[in-house]
């Protein structure tokens, strides 16, 4: 049988893929993933690149927004004028705990509308990088209550009703539909009754 090899570069680094065997829709393959490594001096490179950014912001040649477009290499915010989104609310805003420790460092003693110094941070992928922040808005730790957060407890019960209309979905579906599943995952709780009959 021909194996094939495939080499390709993406955000992690190199990809080297080789399929090894191929049968219908299933296929077996091996891969070798090679992340560069960044040297010491193009990280000190990056943050005094942040420094001359940040001292543009402040001195009015540039706004954060530009200055997100023109040198984040985070494509997640890179084109919203750098804005992080918390995943839970798609929102962005954040309470305190929901923050990546090094973030909720550099952001919690800002004012609002200041900016960070650089902060170095190590990324999920174990890239190493620099960081600016600028702290859009801040609340005070309070009562949850409509008059202030009214948008946040309608978007919860929002949420709530579209699991349960999900969940009601699934449930009856599930007797008209065909599961299969593994021996050896039978054991294994499940949110909803897959094993049906």
């Amino acid at each position: 049988m021909v194996k094939y090899l495939m080499f390709f570069e993406t955000e992690y680094g190199y990809h080297i893929v080789m399929m090894e065997e191929h049968r219908g829709d299933e296929v077996d393959i091996r891969h070798i993933l090679m992340s560069p490594k960044i040297s010491a001096i193009d990280l000190n490179i990056a943050k005094d690149i942040l420094i001359s950014v940040r001292d543009s912001i402040l001195d009015e040649k540039l706004t954060f927004e530009d200055a997100s477009i023109r040198y984040s290499d985070d494509e997640m915010t890179k084109f919203n004028g750098g804005k992080l989104i918390n995943l839970n609310t798609g929102t962005s805003k954040f309470e305190l705990h929901e923050l990546e420790s090094a973030i909720k460092l550099a952001v919690e003693q800002l004012e609002v509308n200041e900016i960070s110094e650089p902060s170095y941070v190590k990324l999920d992928d174990g890239k190493e990088a620099y960081r600016l922040f600028k702290l859009l808005s801040k609340a005070e730790a309070h009562k949850v209550n409509f008059k202030d957060d009214y948008k946040m407890i309608r978007d919860m019960a929002l949420e709530q009703k579209k699991d349960e209309a999900i969940s009601d979905w699934i449930n009856t579906s599930l007797s008209k539909t065909y599961v299969r599943i593994n021996e050896e995952y039978k054991v294994l709780d499940f949110q909803y009754n897959w094993l049906k009959n």
